[in-house]
């Protein structure tokens, strides 16, 4: 009876053998050895064997251990929720694929069957935390296959590298894959080119599970490192391009991991701004550490690229670094900032290109001096010193920590955007508005500062409507819980109804007050006393006023620097 059931089996297969298959993959895990027997008499004829391996790679294709919400009684004869078919596929492919008939069609689907074992592998790696143990069959059908390809010597190798005995770990699997891939590169596996075009294949369908993107990028990279130099041929280029911005953070450090370790030949890249332009995108990213990749990729890429290339994109990279520069995480701000200050030495030649941006950057430079994080300061200090180095701004002195105030730097960068840069006060004022809703009470602190010296020295430039919308704003800040700020908002407030009191409606009469203040300007003077030195005759501002009245600095000074500017 048992031989007459084997040969149905087998005759069955014949005619169906995609629905024997996944009978008889539905049965209880661990097989016994009635099952096993079936499972041989499926497999015993090598015409069927595509038939066969197509539908366990169809099976496979599942994750062990995933809950069915509703299952057919029609379709399913086991009484197991969970669908546990690919641990039964992985163990029958450990009985069918030394099978001799079966050598043609194992050497056709190799790369399938090797991407989803390798899988399987992660995903039983995960079930055996969670479950009881259980047999490892993926990972034995992986030895399987190889010593079945013609691949024992990779088998062995990577069995001396403790490979397969650690691949029960979880947090070693990614390394494990990694492995596999360098060793089959070590060894020459001839199936390589049929391999590559089936990760490119399915790099560039896309993976069926997020996690599953990993795997085939640790692989495919790998593979791409061994078989080619740097920088790839531009089809691979273009998968590790979109892979930036994937939606996997992982997959995306990785991508841009491999990007940066091609710096040294980025200028051979065909379409070098399309991948710059790509790591730019990633600043977006919602994930903290994907971003932090990318500002290091950027900048390692950056320190290599031809100055050409560089000015084309230097507008574009700096203004993607702005929004960064108030980012919540304190690292990717300091980072942010920093790196900014570098393009702008990196492109000390082109600054009349990068004016605008960098002015349009100021309001952030400024207020985070006064972050608690020690970093961003550091960082603020390196950057405005670039700046006002690259602006003509005689601020460099006051960053230093002998002389350092906050309400001086604020001061004497208003005096220097009254004389040379007054057009930007007001976009500079709206800039700042923004930040005495944070929650970050300096920030609150430096930004009511911020706006009392620019409406000092650019209230002329200010319609009505403006006015009003900014005492709206100082209003609230009027009853906020810290009371030094709230001594504070009170002389900002006094500023801007000083301003609202001269305003006129009178279109004339407004022309003329501007047309005064162009030709009549007067240097700020300090208004809050915030955090002043306790000895004023020694402070940086004391000694520049004392030589700038030696060298005779006075207002008609200021009116010829600025005209001079303008010229």
């Amino acid at each position: 009876m048992r031989q007459a059931m084997l040969r149905v089996t087998t005759l069955l297969t014949r005619t169906s053998p995609k629905k024997v298959i996944f009978q008889l993959m539905d049965y209880p895990v661990p097989a016994d050895d009635t099952l096993i027997l079936m499972w041989h008499a499926a497999g015993s004829e090598s015409s069927v064997a595509p038939h066969v391996l197509k539908t366990i790679l169809l099976i496979l294709k599942g994750k062990p251990g995933e809950v069915h919400a509703s299952l057919p009684e029609r379709r399913r004869f086991s009484l197991d929720t969970t669908n546990m078919m690919p641990v039964a596929a992985s163990q029958a492919l450990c009985t069918l694929l030394p099978v001799g008939s079966y050598k043609k069609a194992v050497a056709q689907f190799f790369p399938q069957l090797l991407m989803a074992l390798m899988l399987q592998v992660f995903y039983i790696s995960e079930l055996r935390l969670v479950t009881e143990d259980r047999p490892f069959y993926a990972r034995d059908a992986l030895r399987v296959l190889l010593n079945c390809s013609g691949l024992q010597q990779v088998n062995l190798a990577l069995k001396k590298k403790n490979c397969w005995n650690q691949f029960s770990e979880e947090l070693f699997h990614h390394q494990g894959v990694y492995l596999i891939a360098k060793t089959l590169s070590e060894y020459n596996f001839p199936q390589f080119p049929e391999t590559l075009q089936y990760l490119y294949k399915l790099s560039v369908e896309g993976p069926r599970r997020s996690e599953d993107s990993v795997i085939t990028v640790i692989f495919f990279t790998e593979l791409l490192n061994n078989f080619f130099k740097d920088p790839f041929p531009e089809e691979f280029l273009v998968l590790f391009r979109n892979w930036v911005n994937d939606s996997n953070p992982a997959v995306s450090k990785l991508s841009l991991q491999k990007i940066a370790n091609m710096a040294p030949v980025i200028n051979e890249i065909e379409n070098v701004c399309s991948l710059l332009i790509s790591i730019l995108d990633a600043f977006l990213s919602k994930e903290k550490t994907v971003i932090i990749r990318a500002l290091l990729t950027l900048r390692r890429l950056l320190g290599k690229l031809d100055k050409v290339t560089y000015s084309s994109l230097c507008i574009r990279i700096a203004s993607s670094y702005c929004p960064l520069m108030d980012h919540s995480n304190e690292g990717i701000r300091s980072m942010a900032i920093r790196h900014f200050g570098e393009l702008l030495r990196d492109m000390s030649h082109y600054m009349w290109m990068l004016n605008d941006v960098v002015l349009g950057g100021l309001v952030p430079l400024i207020l985070f001096l006064e972050d608690t994080d020690i970093s961003v300061v550091k960082a603020c200090r390196h950057t405005l010193t670039i700046c006002t180095s690259e602006l003509n701004w005689s601020t460099s002195y006051l960053l230093k920590d002998k002389y350092y105030n906050f309400e001086l730097v604020v001061l004497n960068i208003c005096n220097n955007l009254l004389v040379s840069h007054e057009n930007y006060i007001t976009d500079l004022i709206s800039d700042t508005l923004g930040f005495l809703r944070s929650s970050r009470i300096y920030l609150r602190k430096a930004s009511v500062i911020l706006i009392g010296y620019l409406a000092k020295s650019g209230g002329h430039l200010l319609l009505r409507d403006e006015i009003e919308v900014m005492l709206e704003a100082i209003d609230r800040v009027l009853w906020d819980e810290d009371p030094i700020i709230r001594q504070l908002a009170e002389i900002t407030h006094k500023i801007f109804k000083e301003i609202a009191h001269r305003l006129t409606s009178s279109h004339v009469k407004q022309t003329f007050r501007r047309l005064f203040h162009f030709i009549c300007i007067k240097k700020l003077k300090p208004l809050y006393n915030y955090n002043w030195p306790n000895n004023l005759a020694s402070s940086p501002m004391k000694i520049k006023e004392t030589d700038g009245d030696k060298e005779g600095l006075t207002d008609e000074n200021y009116v010829y620097m600025f005209v001079k500017n303008e010229t």
